[in-house]
């Protein structure tokens, strides 16, 4: 993203990405998945439902401060979510799975091998 600076200097923006904010789109059913600075945005400036708003001039400003490194990602992130708040746009919560406290497997176990003969027995299959 590029924007004139003060003197007419061009300054060069790059995008900032925060923990996921799935909402609920205009569409009933339809999903919208916002990560990022850039999306929150374009969402604010070009799919937003309400033209007004405190908290939508707020999520603006945020998303701008952000991108010129004035403000942080999770500021914006809880700028972006009072302003789905204000709007009236449900917002998915995200939930996480409990930990089992063991990790993951990632690869495929050998079988275990036994040792043949076994003790007390003959090498041979009666």
């Amino acid at each position: 993203m590029e924007r004139i600076g003060p003197g007419g200097s061009l300054v060069v923006m790059h995008d900032v990405y925060f923990d996921d904010v799935t909402i609920e789109s205009e569409k009933i059913g339809r999903l919208t998945t916002i990560n990022s600075v850039v999306q929150a945005a374009a969402y604010l400036l070009q799919s937003w439902p309400i033209d007004s708003g405190k908290e939508l001039f707020a999520a603006r400003r945020a998303c701008l401060a952000c991108l010129e490194g004035k403000l942080s990602a999770g500021a914006t992130r809880a700028a972006f979510i009072d302003a789905t708040l204000e709007a009236g746009i449900h917002i998915i919560p995200f939930v996480r799975s409990p930990s089992t406290g063991k990790p993951q497997a990632w690869r495929k176990r050998r079988p275990k091998r036994h040792a043949w003969p076994i003790p007390g027995q003959s090498g041979h299959a009666r």
